[in-house]
């Protein structure tokens, strides 16, 4: 199995797609490091991705009876977020559509790299958050998706 490298070969390459997909051409996009991975007003539209943990490194099968196989599963989360000042139906149609568009993108790059054999998994979770202050509605929803190398 080629060797497997979370950052170039799974996080850089998932904000290199997004950022060339145009669905997604009036968002900000950008790999997030931060603690609260919050966004800040004047970026949204955004969609900011992060890695979640727990991430594993498993081989099943031992001795010379059975083959090794090794999995390398970690999942990325994919913050949707969304502003407006006075308009929620309008803030709801944004952001549901980004975040129908994602699960479209992500449903169309099954095969994440295949030279790799890096795949989607089968499940992706969906959370929904609204917050309001001084300058309007935010709304944010998370997406978070499996990786997964299968490798022999």
């Amino acid at each position: 199995m080629p060797t497997f490298n979370l950052f170039l070969d799974l996080i850089t390459p998932c904000g290199e797609a997004l950022q060339s997909d145009t669905r997604f051409r009036a968002c900000k996009i950008f790999y997030d490091r931060t603690q609260d991975r919050r966004v800040s007003h004047d970026l949204m539209p955004a969609i900011n991705y992060f890695l979640e943990s727990p991430w594993d490194d498993v081989a099943r099968g031992s001795g010379s009876s059975s083959l090794q196989r090794r999995t390398h599963t970690a999942r990325l989360g994919f913050g949707v977020w969304v502003c407006d000042a006075r308009d929620p139906a309008r803030l709801d149609s944004q952001l549901f559509s980004i975040s129908g568009d994602l699960f479209d993108f992500f449903w169309e790059h099954r095969l994440f790299n295949r030279s790799k054999g890096i795949v989607i998994g089968d499940s992706i979770r969906w959370d929904v958050d609204y917050t309001g202050d001084e300058t309007g509605i935010v709304g944010s929803q998370k997406l978070s998706v499996e990786f997964q190398q299968i490798g022999g």
